[in-house]
């Protein structure tokens, strides 16, 4: 059996959010150059193929990360909490 597909496309890759438009051409068998997206990218070729794959990140563990850093921080009202969150 032969099959053709010609299929005309512009994907634009910006960041490593962008990588999962890729995995349906990775599953019908397109070879996608992982280093060269690695270089344009400044990211290891391993990150981007496991992004390629459909690896993302959790929403809930980004938010999780900044609220509790700028908790940490609004709840210190003055120098001496801070002296005392050193000491323990």
């Amino acid at each position: 059996m032969i099959f053709e597909c010609s299929v005309n496309t512009n994907l634009e890759i910006n960041s490593l959010m962008d990588l999962h438009k890729l995995k349906p051409f990775i599953d019908n068998g397109m070879k996608v150059n992982y280093s060269r997206l690695a270089r344009e990218l400044d990211v290891d070729r391993r990150t981007i193929k496991k992004y390629c794959l459909g690896f993302t990140k959790k929403q809930k563990d980004l938010d999780i990360e900044v609220t509790s850093k700028v908790k940490l921080f609004s709840s210190w009202n003055n120098i001496t909490h801070i002296h005392e969150w050193i000491k323990i």
